[in-house]
């Protein structure tokens, strides 16, 4: 008995002798930082170095992730999760793997480790809700109210005792989408490098006609799922493959490809369709990656009613207690105007709208046209006015040739009518993007498959449909509104309860039935995003503008 005693006495005091060299240890690398010293832990940058210093400071200076030289559970369990970030579409060395890849072979572990594995998580914590870009690396296109993140109570959840696997879990996408999504990619990195050749983007194939590059057209929709056997032996026919002929089999096939690429669903295999067959399984697995980081961007929480426009489809989704009742499409901004990215609500709808021309269009589309036909106004029923008035003023008697972008002197309204360029109604959430949706005259538009048209606002596609459901609780049913049309007179009228609308943009997303959906990076957003996603971890990066933040810290 006495000898167990002698044993258990000096664990215990070596436990303690530990605990006393390990906070010694711990509050002289503190000490030396606030001296003034580089934050360095064995040649790594350290991001949270005053947070670090509050939390250890609070805490006595005890190690969180290591009992006794030796990493605690928790601490194995940060290790794997760093080491399995890549299935987040995340850089595993951002999270200091290179310094902590071998810490679990040790046989002691210094407890400057112990410093570096609270970076790592808080690091790794901060990217799982806010994402590891910053959204301002796209400008004021995109804007995102990022989600609090307290540095502190992060590692106390793990003094807490809390497991690493729960609190990482708790930070992620709660979307069901973001979970389908990262199935798609775990999917494509673990397939063997698939080496297509380019094809060559014409003359276009038609249905019956050969081509020596039917077999890989072939080839490559059966990798994707839009080609499917009949008889799964035939995977082995060798035939099958070298068959040029555009057959039947062959052609739905390219219908199912178009639609999930957004592309005209005509069967020809034409350019567009060609581009997008061209695509390689590493340019899916980019447009993946930079789509889980927009996830990341988003609130966690969403408005079971609420309206959603993806301007990347060209579509507009209206969902209420969560349920899809509504789908439009939709016109968005050119690529020079583009539409912006942003959350608000839905306040009111204006029937037989006027409408004011913002100043920048003035300058750029319509005094040109101005200049060009002296009746240009009349025509389009727009009338003038003295800026800060409402004096009305005669367009013939301005002399134009005196009149430029730089002293125009008037405001520029359209009357209601046919001619309005927001047709006979516009859905408002007033913003400082001056955007919003509304009707269009040029409704031809809408049979296009690629609709990048508009100067920034959201032309919708049979725009009364959507007024009458936003209004149906209201008891404003669809022969009040044609009544209200039918007057030409303009009204507002308020929603007794806003809806949540989201402008969003994605370019790649996993639907009901598991399959991986595509469209077009209209705006050029996804290559900015994706240099950025995959370069090594900095707080700064300089572009050719200027120097701006890229990582969310």
């Amino acid at each position: 008995m006495l000898i167990l005693r002698i044993l258990f006495v000096g664990l215990l005091l070596n436990a303690l002798s530990f605990s006393v060299k390990a906070n010694d240890s711990i509050r002289l690398t503190l000490d030396a930082w606030s001296a003034g010293y580089d934050k360095i832990i064995y040649e790594a940058d350290i991001y949270y170095s005053e947070q670090l210093t509050d939390f250890y400071t609070e805490n006595n200076y005890q190690p969180l992730w290591l009992n006794q030289t030796k990493l605690t559970t928790n601490g194995h369990k940060l290790l794997d999760a760093i080491k399995l970030i890549s299935e987040e579409g995340l850089l595993p060395n951002d999270y200091h793997l290179n310094q902590l890849k071998y810490l679990d072979e040790l046989i002691e572990i210094n407890t400057e480790y112990d410093i570096l594995l609270s970076d790592a998580y808080l690091l790794l914590s901060s990217h799982l809700l806010n994402g590891k870009v910053s959204p301002t690396y796209l400008k004021k296109e995109w804007v995102v109210i990022e989600k609090d993140f307290n540095h502190i109570g992060q590692l106390t959840r793990i003094k807490n005792n809390e497991t690493v696997d729960s609190v990482l879990n708790s930070l992620k996408p709660k979307s069901k989408y973001y979970k389908k999504l990262k199935q798609w990619l775990t999917k494509l990195t673990r397939l063997p490098e698939m080496n297509w050749d380019q094809l060559a983007l014409k003359p276009a194939i038609k249905i019956n006609m050969s081509d020596p590059r039917i077999p890989l057209i072939r080839e490559k929709l059966l990798f994707w799922g839009d080609y499917t056997l009949e008889n799964p032996s035939e995977m082995f026919d060798g035939e099958i493959y070298d068959d040029e002929t555009y057959d039947s089999p062959l052609f739905e096939a390219i219908e199912k490809f178009q639609i999930r690429h957004g592309l005209d669903t005509d069967g020809i295999i034409g350019k567009q369709t060609l581009e997008a067959l061209n695509l390689s399984v590493d340019d899916q697995i980019k447009k993946i990656k930079v789509n889980l980081e927009r996830f990341r961007w988003q609130k966690n929480v969403v408005s079971e009613n609420r309206i959603e426009v993806n301007i990347a489809e060209f579509n507009l989704r209206v969902y209420l207690n969560n349920q899809l009742v509504m789908e439009k499409p939709v016109i968005v901004g050119k690529n020079y105007r583009k539409t912006p990215v942003f959350d608000d609500q839905l306040k009111y709808l204006v029937f037989n709208p006027t409408w004011t021309v913002p100043q920048r269009l003035i300058n750029e589309d319509k005094l040109p046209q101005i200049l060009k036909d002296p009746d240009y106004l009349d025509n389009m029923e727009f009338k003038l006015f003295e800026i800060g008035t409402s004096t009305a003023v005669d367009p013939k008697s301005v002399d134009w040739t005196a009149v430029t972008k730089k002293n125009f002197p008037f405001r520029m309204v359209q009357s209601p009518g046919d001619k309005n360029a927001l047709g006979q109604v516009k859905f408002m959430f007033p913003n400082s993007f001056d955007v919003y949706l509304h009707d269009t005259p040029a409704r031809e538009l809408f049979n296009k498959s690629g609709r990048a048209f508009s100067s920034g606002c959201i032309r919708v596609k049979d725009p009364i449909d959507l007024a009458e459901l936003l209004l149906k609780n209201q008891s404003v049913e669809r022969n009040k509104i044609d009544s209200i049309l039918k007057s030409k007179e303009t009204k507002t009228i308020y929603l007794t309860k806003p809806i949540a609308i989201s402008l969003e943009y994605w370019t790649t997303w996993v639907d009901e039935s598991n399959t991986l959906i595509v469209r077009n990076d209209i705006y050029g957003r996804d290559d900015v995003l994706f240099k950025a996603l995959t370069q090594p971890l900095t707080k700064v990066i300089s572009t050719e503008e200027n120097i701006i933040e890229t990582t969310n810290l």
